[in-house]
C-alpha cells in the first residue's frame, strides 16, 4: 500500500492483498460474500512434505444449504468442477471502479476549471490513478480466485466440550500458489490497521487502551497460540472488567473493539432445508461504546462471516457466525464460536491444522 494513500483509498488497496478481514465470496455466486478469517496449516501426509496454506470461513459464506447438497459434508472433488473462493465480490468490483472512475473525472474538471488542464501534485490524484491501474486487470472473476473450497463438515451440530453444542458452520479453502502477494510459506495472518497514531488513538476513545502491538508496515501481527476456551467464558475479571476485550477487523475494512459476554448465549436455527429446527451456543459479543458517545456502535455488520476475532494480546479467539442488531444500533450482538472448538472439531475430521 503507498505510504501517503488516502483513507478512502486504503480498503480497496487491502482488499486486493493477503491480510485477513478482506471481502470474499464464492466464483459461480457473487450475490453472497463474507470474510476471510484466518489462515491454517494442514499437517503433510507424509513426512518432508509441504504443509498446506488453508482460509478459514463460515460454511454458509461458502456453500448455500438450500440449493447446493443439503446439509451435507462438502469434500473437493478428485477432479473439475472445483468450488473457487475469489477474493472481492463482482458487485463490489463494480462499485470500485465506477467510484474510482467517478473520483478522477472530479479531479480532472477541478483542473481543468482552476488549473486551465494541468494536474497539480497530489496524493489523493496520484494514489486514484496507481488504484485505478492495480485493479483493471482483475475486471472478471475468475481473475481473483485465490484459493479452492476444499472442506466443510455436515451443518449440525458438534460437543467440542462437555455440555456445549456448536453449529458446523465453518469451511476450509486451500489456498492457490501464484494467487498471492507471498510465497504461501511466508503467509502469516497479518491484520491491516493503517496508522498506528489512528489505531492508538481509536482504541484511547474506547475505554481500552492496554494492548500487546507489533506493527509492522501498518499491519498487526496475530499470535499462532489460541485462547483458550475455558478464558472466554472462565475469564479472570475484575469488578470494573468482567468481560474480554476483543477486536475484529472485517468487511469493507473496518476494526471495531467489544466485549465478549463470560456466558454462552443459545442462538436458534428455523430456516434449514426440510424445516429442521436447530439450537446451538454461541459466544456473545457487544462492542465498546465510545468515550463521548451515547449510542452503542455495532461490533459487526452482514458480510462479516468468517471474520477472526482477537483479544488484546493478538491471539486469535473466535470467528464471526451471526449477528443480531436494531435500527437504533443500540441493541446490537454478535455471534462467534470459541476457535479453539472449531479446530478440535476439524482434528475430528481428519484436518489437523494449525493457526501458521
Amino acid at each position: 500500500m503507498p505510504e501517503n494513500d488516502d483513507w478512502m483509498y486504503a480498503t480497496t488497496w487491502t482488499n486486493f492483498s493477503d491480510v485477513l478481514g478482506t471481502t470474499i465470496s464464492m466464483k459461480h455466486r457473487a450475490s453472497l460474500t463474507g470474510t476471510k478469517g484466518l489462515y491454517l496449516s494442514l499437517s503433510p501426509p507424509s513426512p518432508g512434505a509441504e504443509p498446506k496454506i488453508l482460509a478459514l470461513t463460515c460454511r454458509h459464506v461458502v456453500i448455500d444449504s438450500k440449493t447446493e447438497g443439503g446439509l451435507e459434508t462438502y469434500c473437493r472433488p478428485e477432479s473439475a468442477p472445483f468450488k473457487e473462493a475469489i477474493q472481492v465480490d463482482q458487485p463490489y468490483y463494480e462499485d470500485m471502479v465506477k467510484s474510482l472512475e467517478h473520483r478522477i473525472s472530479s479531479y480532472r474538471k477541478d483542473s481543468n476549471h482552476f488549473f486551465n488542464g494541468w494536474i497539480p501534485y497530489s496524493p489523493y490524484v496520484e494514489n486514484a490513478l496507481s488504484l485505478q491501474q492495480a485493479i483493471t486487470p482483475f475486471d472478471v472473476a475468475s481473475s481473483r480466485v485465490f484459493g479452492q473450497l476444499l472442506y466443510s463438515p455436515e451443518l449440525s451440530t458438534a460437543a467440542t466440550e462437555p455440555e456445549a453444542q456448536w453449529l458446523r458452520d465453518w469451511a476450509l479453502i486451500e489456498l492457490l500458489p501464484g494467487s498471492h502477494q507471498s510465497p504461501l510459506s511466508l503467509i502469516k495472518n497479518k491484520v491491516d490497521i493503517g496508522s498506528v497514531v489512528d489505531f492508538l488513538t481509536a482504541l484511547f476513545g474506547r475505554k481500552q487502551v492496554a494492548m500487546d502491538m507489533e506493527a509492522e508496515s501498518g499491519c498487526q501481527t496475530m499470535q499462532s497460540s489460541v485462547v483458550p476456551t475455558d478464558q472466554i467464558f472462565k475469564s479472570d475479571c475484575t469488578a470494573e472488567d468482567e468481560s474480554m476485550t476483543v477486536i475484529k477487523y472485517g468487511l469493507r475494512g473496518t476494526f471495531t473493539l467489544g466485549h465478549g459476554n463470560t456466558l454462552k448465549s443459545i442462538v436458534r436455527h428455523p430456516e434449514t432445508p426440510g424445516g429442521v429446527k436447530r439450537e446451538s451456543e454461541a459466544w456473545g459479543i457487544v462492542s465498546v461504546v465510545p468515550a463521548r458517545v451515547c449510542l452503542q456502535e455495532p461490533f459487526s455488520e452482514a458480510g462479516d462471516s468468517g471474520a477472526c476475532v482477537w483479544d488484546m494480546k493478538r491471539r486469535p479467539a473466535g470467528m464471526i457466525t451471526a449477528g443480531s442488531g436494531s435500527s437504533d444500533q443500540v441493541y446490537d450482538i454478535t455471534y462467534a464460536q470459541p476457535l479453539e472448538g472449531i479446530l478440535e472439531d476439524m482434528k475430528s475430521c481428519g484436518y489437523d491444522v494449525s493457526v501458521v
